[in-house]
């Protein structure tokens, strides 16, 4: 008797059937949610053609934006003046705390914010 619902091993997980989709994008997010970021990155090379480099920044900016996404509480007009306002500090502590990234992303991700307020 199997008392993980009839996996062979814990490393199994359910997962549904992979769908037809119509979108590189759409492909990638299902494959972020049920196969993991490795998974996502092979998905976006084989798909794409393009190096693990580039594979990697692509599948991690659609990681990010999923993640802001999945954030309705987050105020995007109090990140934005925090960075018109020179407190780009707290800003990157906001963004983590709303998005769960890491350090790194949050401070690409408001250095970007700065540079295209700055573009207007």
């Amino acid at each position: 008797m199997h008392i993980f619902g009839g996996f062979k091993n814990r490393s199994q997980q359910w997962e549904p059937e992979k769908p037809s989709f119509t979108s590189l994008q759409e492909e990638i997010v299902w494959d972020l949610t049920y196969k993991g970021k490795i998974f996502a990155i092979k998905t976006y090379r084989v798909r794409t053609g393009v190096g693990l480099r580039e594979a990697k920044q692509a599948v991690e900016s659609i990681e990010r934006e999923l993640k802001a996404a999945a954030n309705p509480y987050m105020d995007t007009d109090k990140l934005q003046s925090m960075v018109q306002a020179g407190q780009k500090l707290q800003a990157i502590k906001y963004y983590r705390e709303m998005t769960g990234v890491g350090l790194k992303e949050a401070k690409e991700a408001v250095d970007w914010l700065g540079a295209s307020l700055c573009n207007r």
